[in-house]
C-alpha cells in the first residue's frame, strides 16, 4: 500500500472515501472518471482527470487506486472500474479504517473498503470490491463474495453466505445460515430469514402513520 493514490469516481461517495483515506494518512492526489462523464475539472479542490489518460499524470508504479463508486447497478460499475484500473497496472489495496474492527480470518481479496466502526467477526471470508459502511456488523464464519455493498448498521449473522453484487440496506438483518443469491437487494430494515433467489428484491413493511397528534401518543 502506497501513501499516495487516486480515486475513480467524482460523486459524494468518492469524496467521502477521500476523507476516510486522508484521515488514515493516505494522500489522495486526484479523482478520475471516463472522459464522457467528466463535466468539470476538479472535485473538492483536487484535479478531476480523464480515466483514459490518468496514467500519464499519475503513473501506476507511483500511485495506488481506490474505487469511490457506490451501489450503482448492484456493484457492476464498481467492479468494472476495478477491472479497468487493474488493466492499467494500478494496485487496488484493501482499505480498513483505523476504527474498524476486523478479527482474524481468511485472506481478503482486493479493493475492499471497510469504513469507520464497521465490525468483521472471526473467520469471515471476504472477496474483492466489497464496500462495508460504518457500523455494519458481519458476524463470525460468514462468506462474502465480490462487489457487495453493506450499508450502515446492517447485520449479517453467523455462517451466512453473501454471493456477488448484493445490496444490504441500512438497519437490515440477514439471519444466520442464510444464503443470499447473486444480485439480491435487501431493503432498509428488512429481515431475511430464508435463502433468496438471484436478482430478488426484498423490502420491509413501511411505517404506518397514526391518526393522532404526536403529543397525544403515550411514550
Amino acid at each position: 500500500m502506497r501513501d499516495r493514490a487516486i480515486i475513480f469516481g467524482d460523486q459524494v461517495f468518492a469524496e467521502t472515501i477521500r476523507l476516510d483515506l486522508d484521515m488514515a494518512g493516505i494522500q489522495i492526489c486526484a479523482f478520475c472518471v471516463d472522459e464522457a462523464y467528466r463535466h468539470r475539472d476538479s472535485v473538492g479542490g483536487l484535479p478531476l482527470v480523464s480515466f483514459e489518460t490518468v496514467q500519464d499524470s499519475y503513473p501506476p508504479d507511483q500511485f495506488d487506486a481506490y474505487v469511490g463508486v457506490g451501489y450503482s447497478r448492484m456493484g457492476e460499475i464498481r467492479m468494472d472500474a476495478m477491472r479497468r484500473l487493474a488493466e492499467k497496472g494500478y494496485d487496488l489495496p484493501n482499505f480498513i479504517a483505523p476504527t474498524a474492527t476486523v478479527l482474524p480470518g481468511p485472506a481478503m481479496g482486493r479493493g475492499n473498503l471497510i469504513l469507520p466502526r464497521a465490525f468483521i467477526g472471526r473467520e469471515v471470508s471476504i472477496g474483492s470490491g466489497n464496500v462495508i459502511l460504518p457500523m455494519a456488523h458481519i458476524a463470525h464464519n460468514n462468506v462474502l463474495g465480490d462487489g457487495n455493498f453493506i450499508s450502515t448498521s446492517a447485520m449479517i449473522c453467523g455462517f451466512a453466505q453473501v454471493s456477488n453484487n448484493c445490496f444490504i440496506g441500512a438497519n437490515s438483518c440477514v439471519r444466520d445460515k442464510i444464503r443470499l443469491a447473486p444480485y439480491t437487494l435487501v431493503g432498509g430494515h428488512a429481515y431475511i430469514d430464508r435463502d433468496t433467489r438471484p436478482h430478488g428484491a426484498y423490502a420491509a413493511p413501511r411505517a404506518v402513520e397514526l391518526a393522532k397528534d404526536s403529543l397525544d401518543v403515550a411514550l
